[in-house]
């Protein structure tokens, strides 16, 4: 009986839109690698001796599949309202890990040599792929978000969106951690990373039917947390062109960024331990309690003089229909006062 408690306490923390929001955005974190462009073009026209011109056409195609997103809000809908069976989000999800891996990993193979110089129309069809994993990273979290925030789905979209602003400078501060001036060691590391943390990442992110609760103080912690890691990439900007760091601070610098990328799944497991906490409370209520409750009221009553009714049934027809848990609600909101007044007033 306590496994199965413990079993079911985790799969309420992994199920639901609380960790579909953290997973999304560490998605987002990982998937804005069109714009990190300029870290290694310089090697990608070394390597296969491109005029500048030849280079912008390249860029051009890498471009026009970061903003063509037509194909994965087909797939989105496809698989998430009319064939939901085939695993909604995450297939949308699996899409662009296979494009960006193919996109990313072949250019770098392109650049190390292993495919000796292919024509520049296969290099542009390679940089296609790796810009056009985005739109279906992108679609994927914020279509979910908006569906799983409905009465804020504007905060959840801007949530989103700006995770995936920031992506391109997390990406580099991580390059510059590692693989400092070794340019084509960053396309190995975009294709890995920015293909394996969606693939573990896209079984969390689902759908879920709304609940009615107030959630804008919670989402307005997230954007608070852009705009604290978005800070903190300024200043180490700014302070990475005027000093010079050596390994130790960018490894301290790194570690903070991460630090504050796990302040998300911080927010998520406070709500949800609170929230289960709440409902350990209201599962333990018990109209028996709420008598003793009333009891103790009536009690402290005459002590201070107040004239006390008799508690009739018709006073409490009104409330015959009323679950526990919620005249427990009652009972807590308006405290002692409430059923002073509702005693002797008539």
């Amino acid at each position: 009986m306590e496994a199965a408690t413990v079993g079911g306490g985790i799969g309420t923390m992994i199920s639901n839109k609380w960790a579909a929001t953290v997973a999304s955005i560490w998605i987002q974190c990982t998937s804005g690698t069109p714009s990190t462009f300029g870290i290694y073009s310089s090697v990608l026209k070394s390597s296969q001796g491109y005029s500048q011109s030849t280079l912008d056409i390249v860029a051009l195609f890498k471009d026009i599949g970061a903003n063509v997103g037509i194909l994965a809000g087909l797939m989105y809908s496809a698989v998430t309202y009319h064939r939901p069976y085939l695993g909604g989000p995450r297939l949308v999800i699996l899409a662009g890990s296979v494009q960006c891996f193919l996109g990313f990993f072949l250019t770098w193979l392109t650049v190390v040599g292993v495919i000796h110089r292919p024509p520049v129309a296969l290099v542009c069809l390679f940089m296609f792929f790796a810009g056009h994993s985005m739109p279906f990273f992108n679609t994927a979290s914020v279509v979910t978000a908006v569906h799983n925030f409905r009465s804020y789905s504007g905060t959840g979209v801007g949530i989103m969106k700006g995770f995936l602003g920031l992506s391109g400078a997390i990406l580099i501060q991580v390059y510059r951690t590692i693989f400092k001036g070794n340019p084509a060691s960053f396309l190995l590391l975009v294709a890995l990373v920015s293909t394996l943390n969606p693939l573990w990442l896209m079984w969390f992110v689902r759908v879920y039917d709304p609940d009615g609760k107030d959630e804008r103080r919670h989402l307005d912690s997230f954007s608070l947390v852009i705009i604290t890691i978005a800070a903190y990439l300024v200043a180490v900007i700014i302070l990475e062109s005027i000093f010079t760091f050596q390994l130790w601070a960018r490894v301290l610098i790194l570690t903070i960024l991460l630090l504050l990328l796990s302040l998300p799944l911080w927010i998520a497991f406070r709500l949800l331990k609170n929230h289960d906490e709440t409902k350990k409370i209201v599962g333990q209520a018990t109209f028996s309690g709420i008598i003793s409750c009333l009891a103790a009221t009536a009690i402290k009553g005459k002590t201070l003089g107040i004239r006390q009714k008799a508690i009739t049934r018709r006073k409490f027809e009104p409330f015959a229909n009323i679950p526990n848990h919620q005249l427990l609600a009652i009972v807590s909101r308006f405290g002692v006062r409430y059923w002073f007044w509702f005693g002797h007033g008539e």
